[in-house]
């Protein structure tokens, strides 16, 4: 969700989660977020997907800050 405007970025769902299918949201999210002039900022809790070397790889090749609370304190990345 882009948190100046409130508009989803992407989403995608699937009857099972796993590391393929959130890949393959982050990708899309990247896609439609490639223009921005500005740092973008990755918000997440410590779920183990957002944890994946493949996900925090594919966030830090396209210069993308990953923002991720800290271990049980679910209010960190609260508005």
């Amino acid at each position: 969700m882009d948190i100046h405007n409130m508009e989803i970025i992407s989403y995608i769902l699937f009857d099972q989660l796993n590391g393929i299918t959130m890949l393959r949201d982050l990708e899309e999210a990247i896609e439609r977020t490639n223009g921005c002039p500005y740092r973008r900022t990755f918000h997440s809790d410590r779920g183990w997907g957002y944890q994946m070397t493949a996900y925090q790889a594919m966030l830090e090749e396209h210069h993308i800050f990953q923002s991720m609370t800290r271990k049980g304190n679910c209010y960190d990345n609260a508005p």
